[in-house]
């Protein structure tokens, strides 16, 4: 974790080309930024150190006025600043250029993720392969914030960026190819250091060696620790294939050939360390092979880069497009020969002096870079650059509402004492909630009859006869029961009961893992074709049925995890979440967003008044889920926040305008149902296990 005593920024003029003297800021001031400032959340590193490293050593990015308000703050005194840091250890030295038009934060400190506005997914921290067997952990999504996914990985090395169920999850794509918003697209040409300005790396690409210097380099290096993922076999091969008639040094763990030991990638930090390190082996050769693993479109990684850094000759294959990124002549480009013979041909006319080697300078002859090559040099992945587009792309689509959420729910330390994301858990011996609605501003908005909607996040941890949702008398079918029952395998189908028969789930669901159900009940249409109950698990389909019966109408109150009017033996027994009933029958598009938004009525509400500017894209998604709302008649998130009961442990919120309000409730055994911290939940992609 990082923590804000290590935070260091320096501030760099691009008018005086110059650092200016540190800044130096108190944490205080830069906390009570909060409502103006945009946090982006990196999910679930795997350490700091990793590729996102300078990410999330950027912290802050301050707008021009920002810097000007703490330069003339009393805090920037040095002498005071230096009695208060001894004191409180509250101060911070700005010594980054991190300039942007919008106030920004990127951090993966865990107390701050309810608060950010984005998260970002890389499928870097994830197995290649076993998020197919194995349940991903992923966050519950608030009513502000968004998804968004950033990597720069080849999709036939990481599998899971072909997922549609995983994609279909991001508000945001960041990345070499598709990105959401063009200005958004990245690249890998980053230079060897964090604290490099775009002009650092300009004089490095044109920094001129001497005839001597390339004359004593060896001849060609290899390094590559990955043989046989992707397509990177393919690449593998050809090596083979050209060090049979070529001297090649192959320093990785791939095709090794000398006794030289160089560092595992394991051990390389980030980005830029790998980079550097990298560097000053090729600095030892005239080429330098950079195959790519992929010949995706833009899939460019930061070999050819760190080959031109060294002043070294890129031998590549890969993207067709190559000659949009790098210097004009300045490489060995596979694709413009027919035959792998040919290239080896060519290479030996280089070293025998029948090409003149020169010809791969001569674009630093110039003195200065093509526009292309500046701007791939200005999306690194790591940038400030980069990272100020991120923040300015995602302000464009922030509501008030969006930005208020900081101040009205979180505490000024960014803990949870304000908002704790929970779930319920139920023991399964008598204990539920039991639904009030004698003050409901809806009353009778539970009798549901022709069109509505059931859905819940369960984690069942036996099966049996368990009850979600019950508003019915046991041993018949008056009302509706919406359970999960035990297979004869031993594992569990989702339920409901109501009309005049049971329906049930194709797919079963296994114990002790998340899972998202949902059920539409569909009656009374005039096209007896739309006369239907749905099932829908993950929001992917399930059993569809003909239902021509619509739900009778009761007195009996509705309860959750039992029975309404029955045994105790129907109790559910696990845990259970974001329980949502609508009095509409919603589309599989509505439910699959749903499974990942929660709802405020309160925000989206505060969200559109007197908004003036045409909404943008998202903003109209909003809109569209807003108007669903509207049919929004309970819905229990079980979390903590300001706007509910603290004094009443007992007490349940409903966040939809109806109140049907709840009471946990103890059954015949003395036992509650308990509420627990969570901030993410276990899911599949693979439909069910």
């Amino acid at each position: 974790m990082l923590f804000y005593s290590e935070f260091k920024i320096q501030i760099y003029n691009p008018n005086l080309n110059l650092y200016q003297d540190p800044l130096y800021v108190s944490k205080h001031l830069l906390d009570s930024r909060k409502q103006n400032e945009i946090v982006v959340f990196l999910w679930d590193p795997v350490s700091e150190d990793s590729d996102w490293t300078s990410i999330l050593k950027s912290n802050y990015l301050l707008t021009e006025e920002q810097i000007k308000e703490y330069k003339n703050s009393k805090q920037n005194q040095k002498e005071q600043i230096l009695n208060q840091q001894q004191q409180s250890g509250d101060i911070i030295e700005i010594n980054e250029n991190n300039v942007c038009p919008v106030s920004c934060k990127f951090t993966n400190v865990q107390e701050e993720l309810v608060e950010s506005h984005l998260i970002l997914f890389d499928p870097y921290y994830l197995d290649k392969d076993n998020w197919k067997r194995i349940p991903l952990s992923l966050p519950e999504k608030h009513p502000h914030q968004k998804f968004g996914l950033m990597h720069y990985k080849a999709k036939s090395e990481y599998s899971i960026l072909n997922s549609d169920s995983y994609n279909n999850l991001m508000d945001l794509r960041i990345s070499y190819y598709n990105s959401t918003f063009k200005d958004l697209d990245i690249t890998l040409a980053c230079p060897p250091n964090s604290s490099y300005s775009i002009k650092n790396t300009m004089d490095l690409l044109l920094n001129k060696h001497s005839d001597d210097d390339f004359i004593k380099r060896k001849s060609m290096v290899f390094i590559s620790s990955n043989c046989n993922d992707g397509l990177s076999s393919i690449r593998t091969k050809l090596v083979e294939i050209m060090s049979k008639k070529l001297q090649i040094e192959s320093l990785g763990s791939c095709l090794a050939n000398t006794n030289l030991v160089i560092k595992k990638k394991s051990q390389i930090k980030n980005l830029y360390e790998r980079i550097q390190y990298n560097m000053n082996i090729y600095k030892q050769y005239k080429f330098v092979i950079c195959f790519e693993n992929d010949n995706s479109t833009n899939y460019i990684t930061e070999k050819v880069f760190t080959a031109l850094y060294a002043g070294a000759i890129p031998i590549y294959m890969g993207t067709k497009d190559i000659s949009n990124w790098v210097p004009s002549g300045s490489i060995i480009n596979l694709n413009d020969f027919k035959t792998i013979d040919q290239v080896i041909k060519y290479i030996k006319d280089i070293k025998d002096g029948k090409v003149d080697y020169k010809r791969f300078f001569e674009w630093k002859e110039k003195g200065e870079l093509e526009p292309k090559v500046i701007d791939k040099l200005e999306r690194c992945i790591n940038s400030i650059n980069t990272k100020c587009k991120i923040c300015q792309e995602l302000s464009k689509h922030l509501t008030k509402a969006d930005r208020d959420y900081r101040l009205s729910t979180m505490s000024v330390d960014h803990s949870f004492s304000h908002y704790t994301p929970l779930y319920l858990e139920m023991k399964g011996l008598g204990d539920h909630i039991l639904v009030q609605q004698d003050n409901s501003p809806c009353k009778g908005s539970l009798n549901l009859q022709d069109h509505y909607t059931l859905m819940a996040w369960v984690r069942p941890l036996s099966f049996g006869d368990q009850r979600i949702l019950d508003k019915n008398q046991a041993g018949k079918i008056d009302g509706f029961n919406f359970d999960i029952q035990k297979t004869e395998s031993g594992r569990g189908v989702v339920r409901l009961c109501a009309g005049d028969n049971c329906f049930e789930s194709h797919n079963s669901i296994s114990n002790d893992l998340w899972y998202h159900v949902a059920v539409v009940f569909d009656c009374n249409n005039f096209d007896v074709h739309k006369n239907r109950v749905r099932f829908y698990i993950n929001g992917n389909k399930d059993a569809v049925y003909d239902n021509f019966t619509p739900t009778k109408k009761n007195r009996h109150p509705l309860v959750i995890g039992r029975t309404s009017n029955g045994p105790d033996s129907h109790s559910f027994h696990g845990k259970l979440d974001n329980i949502m009933i609508f009095n509409k029958s919603l589309s599989q598009q509505d439910i699959k967003q749903l499974i990942w938004d929660k709802p405020s009525l309160d925000y989206n509400i505060v969200g559109f008044e007197g908004q003036t500017d045409k909404p943008l894209s998202i903003s109209e998604e909003k809109l569209k889920r807003f108007k669903i709302y509207q049919n929004l008649v309970l819905y229990y998130d079980f979390d903590n926040n300001p706007s509910h009961d603290k004094t009443d442990r007992l007490f349940i919120k409903d966040q939809s305008l109806c109140g049907n309000h709840g009471r946990l409730s103890k059954g015949p055994r003395e036992d509650f149902p308990e509420k627990f911290a969570s901030i993410s939940k276990e899911y599949t992609f693979n439909k069910f296990l």
